[in-house]
């Protein structure tokens, strides 16, 4: 059985010496999928199974790497290694898009859809069109691509929180916590500069946030990791880790509520120097709206860590957000509310939710090995529908992975409520299409008044 994961950031070859470190600053689907190859290749090793191989496909552009870690890297583009026989390919989001367009071709017998994406009709009618078995990576993800596509399957994503820790400690001679300023809350913002990860909700909620923060005879920062090339967006503002017209947007936002720049730090990408940073911080605040998330590594990160992190108990940030109800919020007003928790707990009280917090990001470790295992049984179920079976053989096979989920009544009615702002987003997204640009609109109205002006 050949296996072909489809491998979007052909930088992370260069940046993830070892697939077990931890994300060297790249978008968290790139990371995973050398993490995944990875270890199933070393289960396969493990087992003594010559039979199975794993491969890595370059599709975005070339690779000079031949071989990662044992793993053969194939460059999709090429004519020697695009006439490769594969048995199955796994692809994740821009890849099954670019499949179902035709822009790349791979000789694979059977095709597996890694989605990472709560209600997203796009991938689901891509696959089902290419007939892919389906997968998705967090509870209620599944959930919402379950009401869209139906049964399939659903395995977590592996996150490694030994690995995190291992190497803060090495930066900090074995502190997992740094110290920090007592006259400051330090406040830590981690993710993706772009609208969907809803770092201007933050803003929009400063004058509660800061109240918070005064009302303890504290002064703030807040610190802002990520910025928009971590999922390969451009990066064109001038100021800002993030395109222009988001950057324009955020910039506004500042200058109106008169934050000073030693107020709020803009970091952009980091590689693993980001921990020392996100160890110092009291509190972190994570994406408050919740749309896109499927799966919560980036909370998990800062959990990991004991940091409270506050967040949306929506789509996919609602699995660990299960755990941690008195840092879930339902509305971004509430942000200010649940800061205001955190920081009136006394020392007892701090130290036991900060162990609470690890407690929850040593239960998403402890699932490597069951999810490497799941992939197996996956890709062998896959790899058993390929085969042909005797003619005398009278019992069908489901060949697909089901999961017997269902959402329970308060699980049901929060999946509608997610569906419905789905679908109006999707309404808005389309109204904007049919309207002309803002300028043009601003343009005519100039010009109405001009004409009115010389009559």
């Amino acid at each position: 059985m050949r296996v072909l994961f489809l491998l979007e950031q052909v930088d992370v070859l260069d940046l993830l010496e070892d697939p077990d470190d931890v994300n060297p600053g790249v978008g968290g689907t790139s990371y995973l999928i050398l993490q995944l190859a990875n270890r199933l290749n070393q289960h396969f090793h493990t087992i003594q199974d010559a039979s199975k191989t794993i491969s890595i496909g370059c599709w975005v552009r070339a690779s000079k790497i031949q071989t990662y870690r044992g793993i053969e890297v194939v460059n999709i583009s090429d004519e020697v290694t695009s006439s490769n026989d594969f048995d199955i390919a796994i692809a994740t989001g821009g890849a099954l898009v670019a499949l179902g367009a035709g822009q790349i071709k791979i000789n694979a017998r059977k095709l597996v859809a890694w989605i990472h994406h709560p209600y997203d009709w796009e991938k689901i009618n891509i696959a089902k069109r290419l007939k892919a078995e389906i997968v998705s990576i967090g509870s209620m993800q599944y959930l919402s691509n379950a009401l869209i596509g139906g049964r399939h399957c659903r395995i977590e994503n592996i996150f490694n929180s030994n690995a995190i820790k291992q190497c803060l400690n090495s930066q900090n001679n074995g502190n997992i916590r740094s110290t920090t300023d007592p006259l400051y809350i330090n406040i830590g913002y981690m993710g993706a500069l772009i609208p969907s990860k809803g770092f201007h909700t933050i803003l929009e909620q400063w004058n509660e946030i800061r109240g918070a923060v005064e009302a303890r005879g504290k002064q703030m920062r807040l610190h802002v990791i990520g910025g928009s090339t971590l999922y390969s967006y451009q990066q064109s503002h001038p100021e800002l880790p993030c395109e222009i017209e988001y950057g324009t947007r955020i910039q506004k936002m500042i200058d109106s509520q008169k934050i000073g720049k030693d107020i709020i730090s803009f970091y952009g990408v980091m590689d693993k120097r980001r921990y020392d940073i996100m160890a110092s911080c009291d509190v972190a605040i994570v994406n408050p709206d919740g749309y896109g998330e499927a799966f919560p590594a980036t909370i998990l990160e800062w959990l990991c860590l004991g940091v409270p992190t506050i967040t949306s108990k929506r789509f996919g940030l609602s699995d660990v957000g299960s755990h941690l109800p008195e840092l879930c919020i339902k509305q971004s007003k509430e942000i200010g509310e649940r800061l205001s928790y955190v920081l009136s707990l006394d020392q007892q009280q701090k130290n036991s939710l900060q162990q609470k917090c690890q407690s929850v990001a040593s239960l998403y470790n402890s699932k490597q090995s069951l999810i490497v295992c799941q992939w197996s049984l996956l890709l062998d179920a896959v790899y058993s529908g390929l085969l042909e079976m005797p003619k005398e053989r009278k019992i069908k096979c489901n060949k697909r992975l089901s999961m017997d989920e269902y959402p329970s009544g308060p699980v049901l009615l929060q999946l509608i409520r997610d569906y419905l702002d789905m679908q109006i987003i999707r309404l808005k997204n389309t109204a904007k299409a049919f309207l002309p640009p803002r300028n043009m609109l601003i343009h005519s109205d100039k010009q109405k008044e001009n004409e009115k002006n010389n009559a």
